[in-house]
């Protein structure tokens, strides 16, 4: 959904020094969003890839991945029209799901068939495990240090044909 005090902030004329960054999930109708949204903004932040096997992306996520990869293709294409970062690429690293090497691997590829040759892991938000423990349902948190313990894995698909991974 896009807000529409997000929208009369983006068309101020009076804020030319702020940049518009938009953070999405890529789940829109591209019509809408390249009408309202892509004229005033400055760089897109795609959370896009977390699972690129469509199965357990669906599975994980409960939706599917289709739209999602359009609308990213399609803003790829429109971001080489753009200029050098215009679309920033995004995964959320979560312990056993999306940090996988065969994951990450699988990403890495996907991207690089694109023309991308930059992306960012981003680090696993242990709130949710203080979320989980106020609906009482127990659960440990192990994600304290373990973003340090993925460089050696986002450095091996960061060498691979020069694709940088950024962590953190």
């Amino acid at each position: 959904m896009i807000s529409r005090l997000c929208l009369w902030i983006s068309h101020q004329k009076f804020l030319p020094a702020l940049k518009n960054i938009v953070e999405t999930c890529g789940i829109f109708k591209m019509e809408r969003f390249m009408e309202l949204v892509l004229p005033y903004v400055d760089m897109i932040y795609y959370d896009i890839i977390k699972i690129m096997d469509a199965s357990l992306s669906e599975r994980y996520t409960g939706i599917k991945s289709d739209l999602i990869w359009t609308n990213f293709r399609t803003l790829q294409e429109i971001s080489l029209k753009k200029h050098l970062g215009f679309l920033l690429p995004r995964t959320p690293l979560i312990p056993g799901m999306t940090d996988t090497d065969e994951n990450l691997s699988a990403i890495a590829e996907f991207l690089f068939s694109l023309g991308i040759k930059k992306a960012a892991l981003l680090e696993y938000n242990p709130l949710w495990y203080a979320k989980l423990n106020k609906l009482y349902r127990k659960q440990e948190s192990h994600a304290n240090g373990w973003i340090k313990n993925m460089w050696p894995t986002a450095g091996k698909y960061s060498l691979q044909r020069g694709f940088q991974f950024n962590v953190g």
